[in-house]
Order: structure tokens, then C-alpha cells, then sequence
């Protein structure tokens, strides 16, 4: 089964990180698959530290995407050439809305929380719409209330509770000898964001905090 995980997304590592938790998901569920992350936002660091299959997308807007030059897209090419079995589909429906219904294959939309607004999006010719018709299963990844009708599942996440250290053990290989005050500091938004943020929480130091600090960039 060919599967492809589509994301045009370009703030953070979630949106590739999601993408990943299903490859690791397929894997450990023995299921035999190709699987492949279409990303425009960077991070493939990632997914080659996963050994997940990833092509890296240029950005493309309206114009390029639009029900007239679509068919000459980067995003419609790398689709025609891949085949999927099953697409799915992480929040980006807009970018595919006037050529999915062209692709042969079943296609799935993810969604985590947003906000109705999320599902129009306004252009000088007219809004784009969101069609749930255009999918054969429209997912909810968390639980929220929505105008659209989903499904829910349990949040998708990259390593279950018995694939990760516990406790002890995951602290002595952070840093040995640790308070008990810990703090970890994890973001991955926009460039700059980080720097910004930790030095907003710089506090926590003071409060006697030991401060473990991550970022994608």
C-alpha cells in the first residue's frame, strides 16, 4: 500500500512530527507500506533521523493552486507521480480543493483543534470552502467542537507510554543529580519565536527551576 502524508504547513515541527507518529504507527503495527511526507515547511532533519521517505514541496499560492493552473503545480505533480493508495490530508485542504477530486485513491483529512473561520478562507475572487464530500473520512486528532462533522480519535502521538524511558531513568540521562524543580522548554514556532519566548520565562531560573531547553531550529 502506497500511503502519503500531505502538510503545506510552515509554523513549527508538529505538522512533520504528526507525520512521522503514523510512519512509526505503520511500522509498529507490522503493516507493509510505502510511506511518504509531502512537507512544505522544513524540517526533514526529521524524518531522515526517522528514515521516513520526505520530499520537500516549494510554497505555492493561490494563483499557482487555483482551478486553472493547478494541474501545472509542484503539489499536483508530486501526487501524479506517487500514486497514493491513501492520502491523508494534515489541515491543508485548501491547497488540494480544486484537484483532489481528480485523484484515484482514498483520502482522509486530519484536523486538530481549530476554529470554524479555518474552514473558508477569503480571496478577492471569492472564498474558498471547505467540502468534507471531497473526503471519505474527515478525523478530528483532538476533542473539539467544530460546524464540521468528524470523527474523533485519541490524539496521534510519536512513541506510546511503554516505547519511552521512565521517569528515573529518562532524568539521569537529561542531567545526573537534578533538582526537583524541573522545567522543560520546548518550541518550535515561528524563527524567532524561541529566543523571544524563553527570555519571557527566564523567571522560572530565579524560582530555583532547572530549565531543559529544546528547539527544531
Amino acid at each position: 500500500m502506497n500511503i502519503v502524508y500531505y502538510s503545506s504547513m510552515m509554523t513549527g515541527s508538529g505538522h512533520i512530527v504528526q507525520g512521522l507518529s503514523i510512519a512509526r504507527a505503520l511500522k509498529r503495527n507490522g503493516l507493509d507500506s510505502d510511506f511518504t511526507i509531502l512537507h512544505c515547511g522544513g524540517f526533514g532533519k526529521l524524518a531522515d533521523r526517522e528514515n521516513v521517505h520526505h520530499i520537500e514541496l516549494p510554497p505555492e499560492n493561490e494563483k499557482q493552486l487555483n482551478a486553472e493552473n493547478c494541474k501545472s503545480s509542484a503539489l499536483y505533480s508530486a501526487l501524479e507521480r506517487l500514486k497514493p493508495d491513501v492520502l491523508l490530508v494534515d489541515l491543508s485542504w485548501y491547497t488540494l480543493l480544486h484537484f483532489i477530486d481528480r485523484l484515484d485513491c482514498l483520502k482522509i483529512f486530519l484536523c486538530r483543534q481549530v476554529s470554524d473561520g479555518a474552514f473558508t478562507i477569503p480571496l478577492p475572487g471569492g472564498p474558498l470552502v471547505f467540502e468534507p464530500k471531497q473526503y471519505d473520512r474527515v478525523i478530528a486528532t483532538e476533542p473539539f467542537i467544530s460546524k464540521i462533522t468528524m470523527e474523533q480519535i485519541n490524539p496521534i502521538v510519536i512513541r506510546n507510554r511503554d516505547e519511552i524511558l521512565p521517569r528515573a531513568a529518562a532524568l539521569e540521562k537529561l542531567s545526573p543529580g537534578m533538582n526537583s524543580k524541573i522545567c522543560l522548554f520546548a518550541v518550535n514556532g515561528k524563527p524567532g519565536e524561541y529566543e523571544k519566548t524563553k527570555k519571557t520565562y527566564s523567571y522560572l531560573e530565579e524560582e530555583g527551576y532547572e530549565i531543559i531547553c529544546t528547539t527544531n531550529f
